[in-house]
């Protein structure tokens, strides 16, 4: 695939994890219980999301480095 469609690919992937966690939280925002968990949840990913960003970047960086 070219990148460009691999980015639109994870552009749509992106905006539809977003609307699903956007209406989770719309039907969780009135149950303080539920809304904890919801929480937790959305949470965990990201942190795990963010490292592997990190590492990415970092692995594209010095792979450009050495040529």
């Amino acid at each position: 695939m070219e990148q460009r469609n691999v980015a639109y690919c994870v552009l749509g992937g992106t905006y539809g994890i977003l609307g699903l966690i956007l209406s989770s939280f719309l039907y969780a925002r009135d149950d303080s219980t539920l809304l904890y968990y919801w929480c937790w949840l959305l949470l965990c990913p990201v942190m795990l999301w963010l490292w592997v960003v990190r590492a990415w970047s970092a692995f594209e960086m010095f792979r450009n480095i050495k040529r």
